[in-house]
């Protein structure tokens, strides 16, 4: 597990989880999954089945690493709670 202090990546998220409990949840490709690595971020749409996982692993599940849009005028938050 990474410490509190420490950024999590997509990555990270994936060796921890595991890949493939994350893509027999999400329901994609090992390509979908290679996508996400490569662009550094989860779709949005995949953040509740992940945040699930997360918790079940007891994994930080940052939003900062989901394509959320931004309110306009808003910045997104690096990570909430980071130290």
């Amino acid at each position: 597990m990474y410490y509190a202090g420490s950024m999590m990546t997509v990555e990270q998220i994936y060796d921890e989880v595991g890949r493939d409990v994350l893509m027999q949840r999400l329901g994609v490709s090992k390509s979908a999954m290679t996508n996400a690595i490569a662009a550094g971020k989860f779709p949005a749409g995949w953040f509740r089945i992940i945040r699930i996982a997360c918790e079940e692993a007891e994994v930080r599940c940052p939003e900062h690493l989901f394509n959320f849009k931004a309110v306009k005028g808003e910045a997104i938050s690096a990570e909430k709670g980071a130290a």
